[in-house]
Formats: C-alpha cells, structure tokens, sequence
C-alpha cells in the first residue's frame, strides 16, 4: 500500500526521487526519533526530527537530527527574531495539517520558513518524515531544500 501524505504528493510532483519507509510507530517511547533510527536501522544522524517553533511569535520549522538538541538561540539569531520558543501544541495540527509524531517539513498546510540543520550537508541521503506516523521518506538533502524551500544552518547545541 502506497503512502499518500502531502509530503509525497509533492515530491512527486516536483519529480524527486524518494523511497518511503516504514517502522512501527510507539508514541509511548520518551525519544520517538531514535526509536525510529533503531527501528529502521538508520544512523541517528541521518534522520531528521521536525520541531516546529515561533520566532517572535511567526511560525517557522526546524530540521535537525534525532541525536541532536536545537539551540533556540541559533535558530532565533539565523531568523532575525530575538526569541524562539516551541510551537504551542495544541496549534500543530492547524498550522501544518499534521498530525504529533508525523509532521513533515514538506507541504505543510501554512508555509513558514524551514531551517535544516547544516549538518545535512555532509550526508548522500537524509530521512525525514513523510507526513504520517511510522512513515520516513529518504531522499538527497538538496531535493529536501528544494522540496521545502528551506536553507540551513548551524541551529544544533554543540
């Protein structure tokens, strides 16, 4: 059964290639993203959480490793807000048509500025959400800034 997300429809629609993967989705555990890794056997560097966040009250997403924690004051300082906070929750849906545990970068409902890590850089391949929990797309890290419009920078603690 084909996984249809925004996320997918989009980057079928932009022509990039992805392969869709699959774990099975606890949200019982405390770190979602390296169960994920483990699950798909996946360096947890190469998997990409989605945190969404507000600078100086705007929306905007981060990229970043499962393994890594955000500097909220890389990431305001980057967006030329001078605070950043998380994303209230009860907003998420609204605000990205997603669903807690499976908010893609790609195609979210209102769009905002996506920043990826830059550590993404370095990789052949990344794997992000695909809009659907227990559902990974992997993709070329160029094609995931395109897909998303996003840019990047060093927004990682460390």
């Amino acid at each position: 059964m084909a996984a249809t997300t925004p996320a997918v429809r989009r980057l079928e629609t932009l022509g990039i290639h992805f392969e869709i993967l699959r774990h099975p989705f606890d949200g019982s555990q405390d770190e979602l993203g390296l169960h994920a890794a483990t699950a798909l056997g996946i360096q947890p560097g190469a998997l990409f959480k989605t945190l969404m966040i507000t600078a100086d009250r705007h929306p905007a997403c981060a990229v970043l490793p499962v393994d890594r924690r955000l500097s909220m004051k890389a990431l305001a300082r980057h967006l030329g807000a001078r605070r950043a906070a998380l994303f209230p929750r009860e907003g998420l849906l609204r605000q990205t048509g997603y669903n807690i545990g499976g908010i893609s970068p790609i195609a979210q409902r209102r769009p905002c500025p996506v920043l990826f890590d830059a550590s993404i850089l370095s990789l052949t391949r990344i794997c992000i959400n695909g809009g659907k929990r227990g559902i990974v797309l992997r993709l070329a890290p160029q094609d995931a800034l395109v897909a998303t419009s996003g840019s990047t920078s060093h927004i990682c603690i460390g």
